[in-house]
């Protein structure tokens, strides 16, 4: 789902699909590789889904996707975006030291969210 998505053009959307699955680990490293792309100069991906990411950020819990973003906003030169996914890095419910119920509770209703936007994208 996640290529699925790149394919399309939804990049935000594949980042956070990044997210899901049993094998975070490997989605995410995924994840961090479709956010280094993004880095890339000369990327034609770059114009049309640059300014979907920050869309985006209500749906991340995970801090290093977050940080990944808010290096590429840095890196581009766009503090306003950086500030948008620092504010999310900054929420107490993603925060690592929570308990693992709260940072369950943070995951699911995130992505529950995230599927409804998503359904909504492609029916519309």
């Amino acid at each position: 789902m996640v290529q699925c998505c790149r394919s399309l053009g939804c990049t935000g959307e594949a980042i956070v699909l990044c997210q899901f699955g049993p094998d975070r680990g490997a989605l995410i490293t995924t994840g961090l590789q479709i956010i280094d792309s993004l880095r890339c100069e000369g990327n034609v991906v770059l114009p049309y889904t640059f300014d979907s990411l920050d869309g985006i950020a209500t749906f991340l819990w995970n801090l290093d996707l977050l940080e990944a973003l808010a290096n590429l906003q840095f890196f581009n030169g766009s503090q306003s975006k950086k500030t948008t996914f620092l504010r999310c890095i900054n929420q107490p419910e993603v925060n690592a030291f929570n308990t693992r119920e709260i940072l369950q509770m943070t995951r699911n209703k995130r992505a529950s969210e995230f599927l409804r936007h998503l359904s909504n994208q492609i029916l519309t």
